[in-house]
């Protein structure tokens, strides 16, 4: 029967690894599953990058994408590009998390807590290891640092701002989309840097932002999980962080880790502006306190 508009697209992914993965060699079954496991990330990676990811060569990447009967990654991407079209990627990664776990609670929280390991490894090694000095220099001589994260990057932004002011950092967080995101950028000035954490394709926010930073030269640190985007080419450093969770399912931990190893490493070169902020913060709080046992006290006395 010819499919029709509302019937979901051929994966021809999923057949072929159905019919070939046996006659695979482990190295190009090990390719093929992250193909499979990591869609999303698949479609940003060069075969280099993919290759990193498990241990083997870009040659191997190619060599696993032809076994799979495609004539190579690139018509590959296309055929899980396809795939992708049917749902939301991260809808679509979660129903498959969640399958494999099928309501095992110990099962999910394991499975979490062994891929939140693996990222967090590969963060402490390689590229993004190196990189994170060059970032918390850059910072450091920052006159003021300018958080931007939109969505859930934006909750992880608030909080590396409310960080970096406890210590003392002067910030300023860029969370907004749209004509809200121009009038928080107005304040941007010379002295300030950019630290935006920038997952997934860019966006029209992403590409004014990183324009008027150029244009102002100001220097720009990007977290983001590839950093072969064409669109980084400006950027003073860039931290390639793994997000892939299981099934593809994205997990923030690694961002999250990496986030404190910067801010510590900025507390680090300003730790007596760091450790006065911290005193100031707790006085401030030790009034707070104050003044409201007084308040509770003169209420009962009245």
């Amino acid at each position: 029967m010819a499919e029709n508009a509302a019937s979901p697209p051929l994966d021809r992914l999923s057949a072929r690894l159905r019919s070939r993965a046996t006659k695979l060699s482990p190295k190009l079954r090990k390719a093929a599953a992250l193909f499979d496991e990591n869609r999303g990330d698949v479609l940003e990676l060069s075969a280099l990058k993919i290759g990193g990811l498990i241990g083997v060569s870009d040659a191997t990447v190619v060599r696993a994408a032809r076994a799979l009967g495609f004539s190579g990654l690139t018509e590959l991407k296309k055929a899980i590009a396809g795939t992708l079209g049917a749902a939301p990627t991260h809808v679509r990664n979660l129903q498959r998390a969640l399958a494999s776990v099928d309501q095992d609670v110990d099962g999910a929280i394991d499975l979490v807590l062994d891929h939140e390991a693996q990222l967090i490894a590969n963060l402490a090694e390689g590229d993004a290891r190196r990189a994170i000095p060059v970032a918390v220099d850059l910072l450091h001589k920052a006159q003021r640092v300018v958080v931007f994260g939109t969505g859930t990057s934006g909750l992880i932004a608030a909080y590396a701002v409310r960080m970096l002011a406890r210590h003392g950092k002067p910030v300023l967080l860029l969370d907004a989309t749209g004509f809200d995101l121009a009038e928080q950028m107005l304040t941007l000035r010379e002295g300030d840097a950019v630290l935006m954490l920038f997952f997934g394709r860019a966006y029209p926010e992403v590409e004014v932002l990183m324009e008027e930073a150029r244009n102002r030269g100001l220097p720009m640190v990007v977290v983001t999980e590839s950093a072969e985007k064409p669109i980084l080419k400006a950027a003073s450093a860039v931290l390639e962080i793994r997000r892939s969770g299981p099934d593809g399912a994205p997990l923030h931990g690694a961002t999250l880790v990496c986030l404190e190893a910067i801010i510590m490493g900025v507390a680090a070169m300003e730790q007596q502006a760091s450790l006065d902020s911290l005193e100031r913060l707790q006085l401030l709080r030790a009034r707070i306190v104050q003044r409201r046992t007084s308040g509770r006290r003169a209420r009962r006395d009245s």
